[in-house]
C-alpha cells in the first residue's frame, strides 16, 4: 500500500517493484490469507461461504482497478499486466477458470457459474472434512450423555473422565436439574482447562480463556505473543491434550431448531443446537469445581460448534 500511495503522491507511474514485481494485487492476497486464517480459527459453514464470496468480490474489485489503470497509464500498465500474475504466480485460478469456461462467450454468466461451482465444491469438501473429522473424534455415550474429547484421548479415558465427573454429587445434582426428560441428550465437551478456544463452547467470563494474559516488552514481544496464542497454542493443546492433568468438561444440551430433544446419535448433526449449561473442572479424575454458565457462548446465542 505504501508503494502505491507514494507513487500517487510523487506521480511515479506504474508500481512494479517489491511485491508488485511478483503479483499485481498483493493487498488483496494479504486480505485473502487473513480471511483464510479466520476460517481456520472458526471453521463454520457461514464463514466458508462468506470467505469464498469475499475472494470473488476482491477479484471483481481488482478487475475494476485494472481497467482504470489501463485508462490512466495505457501501454505501460498493459505491458506490466501481461508480465505479472494477478494474485498468485502462474495464475492457477485463471487457468482453471479458462479451462472450464473458455467455450463461453458470455463472460459475466461464466464468472457467475464459476462462482457457484466453487461455492458448491467448497461446501461439499467442507461437509466431507466434517464427516471425516467427526468419525475420528473420541466420543462415548452413556445414559443420554455424549462425551466428546477435543484432543486425542483413548475412548477408555473419555469414558473414565465422564464417569468420574457424573459420580460427583455436585455434578450429579446439576445433571438431575437439567437432564430430567426422557430422551434428552447432553453433550459433554472434554478439553484441557486452558484450551484457548473454549469460548466457542461456553461464555466463562474469563478473559484469558480465549485472549491469554498478554505480554509486556514492546512490539516484538506482542507479535511473539500473538503468534504463540493464535497460531501455535491451539494446535499444541490439541496435540498435548492427551497428557493434560487438569481438564474442564462443559456440559451442553442438544436440541433441534424447535427446542425439542434429540437423540445422542444426532447430537453432533449440523442442524442440532447445543447450549451450554454447566461445567466441571477435574484435577486428574477428581472434580475440583462445578459451575453453572450462561446459556450462550462468547459469540452470543449462535449454535455451539459440534467439535
Amino acid at each position: 500500500a505504501f508503494q502505491v500511495y507514494s507513487a500517487k503522491l510523487f506521480r511515479r507511474g506504474v508500481v512494479s517493484r517489491g511485491l508488485y514485481a511478483w503479483i499485481r494485487h498483493p493487498q488483496y492476497l494479504g486480505l485473502g490469507i487473513a480471511g483464510l486464517g479466520l476460517l481456520l480459527y472458526w471453521p463454520r459453514f457461514i464463514i466458508l461461504v462468506l470467505y469464498l464470496t469475499m475472494l470473488f468480490v476482491y477479484y471483481l474489485l481488482a478487475r475494476n482497478e485494472e481497467s482504470r489503470m489501463e485508462r490512466q497509464f495505457g501501454d505501460a500498465y498493459r505491458n506490466y499486466k501481461a508480465q505479472i500474475s494477478m494474485f498468485l504466480p502462474g495464475e492457477p485460478g485463471g487457468k482453471i477458470f479458462a479451462g472450464l469456461t473458455g467455450w463461453s462467450k458470455q463472460k459475466g454468466w461464466a464468472l457467475a457459474g464459476f462462482y457457484l461451482l466453487v461455492l458448491l465444491s467448497g461446501v461439499g469438501v467442507a461437509f466431507g472434512l466434517r464427516s471425516y473429522a467427526r468419525a475420528r473424534v473420541p466420543a462415548v455415550s452413556e445414559n443420554g450423555i455424549l462425551a466428546v474429547s477435543l484432543s486425542s484421548l483413548p475412548q477408555g479415558t473419555v469414558q473414565h473422565l465422564l464417569r468420574a465427573s457424573v459420580e460427583n454429587p455436585e455434578v450429579k445434582g446439576l445433571i438431575d436439574k437439567y437432564h430430567n426428560k426422557p430422551g434428552h441428550t447432553l453433550v459433554a465437551y472434554i478439553l484441557p482447562q486452558d484450551y484457548m478456544m473454549q469460548h466457542l463452547v461456553a461464555d466463562l467470563g474469563e478473559h484469558e480463556a480465549h485472549h491469554g494474559r498478554g505480554e509486556q516488552g514492546g512490539m516484538l514481544a506482542v507479535l511473539k505473543h500473538l503468534g504463540e496464542m493464535y497460531a501455535l497454542k491451539p494446535f499444541r493443546q490439541l496435540r498435548d491434550g492427551r497428557g493434560a492433568t487438569e481438564r474442564r468438561i462443559i456440559f451442553t444440551e442438544a436440541l433441534n431448531a424447535d427446542e425439542n430433544k434429540v437423540s445422542t446419535a444426532r447430537a453432533l448433526d449440523t442442524d442440532v443446537l447445543r447450549y451450554p449449561l454447566f461445567l466441571a473442572e477435574l484435577k486428574g479424575a477428581e472434580v475440583a469445581l462445578t459451575m453453572e454458565v450462561p446459556r450462550r457462548h462468547a459469540w452470543g446465542t449462535i449454535p455451539v460448534p459440534a467439535f
